[in-house]
């Protein structure tokens, strides 16, 4: 179950805000089960003409493929801005995020259970190609640390993407 509202789009603020509860039961004995709140909300503020600034915050349980465990709560949020150059014919964005998995079990029973956290920050490029389409080249740093298995990891990456939401 959830509840929230969401902005106007031609408004200078705009995106989501959605909260909820929900239930996960693993069907399992001695497995623990989940309940609790989950939220969805992606917001944007025009500040003046050229600068967006962004910022969203989102929990949910998911099943997870890791064996021990039958499902992780995921917690994310970021903060980004963007700039809009040459008549909003190019865009420059730069996102930070952080995303933290709790899971319920450990790797081997009675120890700490996992924990994944992630770190982005990225930076990107769009240019317009239609009224609300964009092509775009993002660059970014990627990392990851866990408390179990030694799984600690950093990625520099780049990429093309298209965007909807120019």
């Amino acid at each position: 179950f959830s509840s929230g509202f969401e902005f106007s789009p031609a408004g200078r603020v705009r995106g989501r805000i959605r909260i909820g509860y929900k239930q996960f039961d693993t069907r399992e004995e001695g497995l623990p089960d989940f309940q609790g709140l989950v939220g969805d909300t992606a917001v944007s503020w025009t500040v003046f003409r050229p600068l967006v600034l962004r910022g969203s915050y989102r929990r949910d349980v998911n099943f997870s493929v890791w064996s021990r465990n039958p499902y992780y709560v995921g917690n994310s949020w970021s903060a980004g801005s963007s700039l809009y150059l040459f008549r909003k014919r190019i865009r420059l964005d730069y996102t930070y995020s952080q995303l933290r998995n709790d899971y319920p079990l450990g790797e081997d029973p009675g120890s700490d259970p996992r924990q994944d956290n992630y770190t982005l920050n990225s930076l990107a490029l769009y240019i317009r190609i239609k009224r609300t389409v964009g092509l775009g080249l993002t660059a970014g740093l990627w990392t990851r640390q866990v408390n179990v298995l030694n799984w600690d990891a950093e990625r520099k990456f780049i990429g093309f993407n298209l965007t909807y939401e120019f």
